[in-house]
């Protein structure tokens, strides 16, 4: 492998890192946003198989007795 073929593998890899972190750390804000919003409703946040959603407390404690 020349030294070009392997800088241009580097970068690619670099690239490739750097946007799934960035993509991490989106997930994580929108994640904590939402649960923000959750608890200023006095609601929790709970994964469905549609994804994640506030649930009301009350529904919660039902499904778990």
């Amino acid at each position: 492998m020349t030294n070009r073929a392997a800088i241009i593998t580097l970068s690619i890899c670099g690239i490739v890192l750097g946007l799934t972190l960035w993509v991490c750390a989106w997930e994580e804000k929108a994640r904590r946003r939402a649960e923000a919003y959750c608890q200023d409703h006095q609601m929790v946040l709970v994964d469905t198989a549609g994804g994640e959603r506030c649930a009301p407390l009350w529904a919660l404690e039902r499904t778990t007795r």
